[in-house]
């Protein structure tokens, strides 16, 4: 399990965790290298403004990848994460931590008396944050037949917004990457992607 941060592009290669406590949201991951596009059965884990979006594809039997809305880290909530993810660690090493896999709901137990964070102090997790600030990313494989294939040149369109036709999951599908100037705009493009999938 690792707590480390992880490049849209990589999103696909990895299977996901979320830690079973109140707290700060953050998502652990392990790899899953070819795993393929999957349904939801908890929707609160997906960002708000991908959720209706998200929802509307797997409705129509179109499955996604883990996906990202793009976020502006607050200083006072990255201090609140870390503090988070320390005691996570004390516990992960201790008595081990309880985990809930987003996708199937699954529970998992983690114990390592050796695990570490991947950061060597706070200001190097703000640092890190701080460079992925704005990069959303959402990817999926439609049907051979579907209509969103067409639509894929009409997403470019969109300020902020760059939609190509590549490999997701070990298949054809459609990966669509949004990073504009700030979370009010970043909102707004994937107001326009859904409009443009229209689904």
């Amino acid at each position: 399990m690792d707590a480390g941060f992880v490049p849209p592009e990589e999103f696909s290669n990895k299977r996901w965790y979320r830690p079973a406590r109140p707290g700060s949201a953050w998502f652990y991951h392990r790899p899953e290298k070819g795993r393929p596009a999957s349904f939801m059965r908890d929707y609160s884990t997906v960002d708000p403004q991908l959720r209706g979006l998200v929802s509307a594809l797997h409705m129509q039997s179109i499955p996604t990848m883990p996906s990202c809305s793009g976020h502006w880290a607050d200083p006072a909530w990255i201090k609140r994460c870390m503090g988070d993810l320390v005691a996570d660690l004390h516990k992960i090493r201790a008595l081990g931590l309880e985990f809930v896999d987003v996708e199937s709901g699954h529970r998992v137990l983690y114990k390592n008396p050796y695990y570490a964070l991947p950061w060597a102090d706070l200001k190097q997790f703000q640092r890190e944050l701080f460079i992925s600030n704005g990069l959303g990313y959402l990817a999926f494989s439609p049907t051979p037949g579907s209509l969103l294939w067409s639509r894929v040149l009409e997403l470019n369109d969109i300020a902020g917004v760059r939609a190509a036709v590549t490999g997701v999951g070990g298949k054809k599908g459609i990966e669509i990457r949004v990073r504009t100037a700030d979370p009010v705009s970043q909102a707004e493009a994937w107001k326009r992607v859904r409009a443009t999938l229209r689904v």
